[in-house]
């Protein structure tokens, strides 16, 4: 790799645990400002732990069943967790750490989810298909983004490099892969979202679906990528 792309390259990461972090700070802030208020908290306790809530009746038994952990307390952990690490992922602090373990945590949220998919399964309450599978599908394109974070490495202008001297990008990418999975985990929430633009419960920051689908190709055709290593 040629110096001038290597630090071209850097820019990737630094862009990816910018917009990642963001995420996380935006979803921690906006779920612990209900939580912390007794007027709304049972509100969004109720669209995770209610009969048609986010999470399914096996990992709430799971997670409830001793009486030593509230749903509340559990929640709220796991909002201030995703205020702090949205955090240091934007200025650069233990970034591949984190985004192992993201990478994998967002699969636990895919599998807490309650949606069936085996044929022939029927459950006794039925929950809804939007935004159940959505946001699986939303959890999956943020783990492959977390993965291909945790290999390219913190990027520039990190506290990682200023205190631990890591090095701002992986001296051996393999961007065969990581160039595909950093696409397709880019596009599907995209794509999805024109796809089922209409269905209920389904919210978008477009106004014509076929904006989401154009740019849903685009990335998926590699054009953004090609941009960031011209030379």
């Amino acid at each position: 790799m040629k110096n001038k792309n290597k630090d071209t390259m850097t820019i990737v990461p630094l862009i990816l645990r910018i917009g990642l972090g963001l995420v996380f700070v935006i979803g921690g802030v906006n779920k612990l400002s209900q939580l912390l208020n007794p007027v709304l908290q049972e509100k969004i306790l109720a669209s995770y732990w209610g009969t048609s809530g986010y999470v399914n009746q096996f990992f709430i038994d799971f997670l409830f069943t001793s009486g030593q952990l509230s749903p509340w307390w559990f929640l709220t952990s796991l909002s201030a967790f995703e205020l702090i690490s949205g955090i240091a992922l934007i200025i650069g602090f233990a970034v591949r750490p984190l985004s192992l373990l993201y990478g994998f945590l967002l699969w636990s949220f895919v599998i807490a989810l309650p949606t069936v998919t085996t044929p022939g399964v029927e459950v006794a309450v039925k929950t809804y298909f939007a935004p159940a599978i959505f946001v699986q599908i939303r959890d999956i394109a943020l783990s492959g983004m977390m993965f291909v974070l945790y290999n390219l490495g913190s990027g520039a202008y990190s506290l990682d490099k200023k205190l631990f001297n890591t090095p701002a990008i992986n001296a051996n990418i393999n961007w065969d892969t990581l160039g595909l999975l950093l696409r397709l985990s880019l596009a599907a929430p995209l794509l999805i979202g024109a796809v089922f633009f209409s269905m209920p419960n389904i919210q978008t920051f477009a106004s014509m679906p076929w904006i989401l689908l154009l740019v849903a190709v685009l990335i998926t055709g590699g054009l953004g990528y090609v941009i960031l290593v011209l030379p």
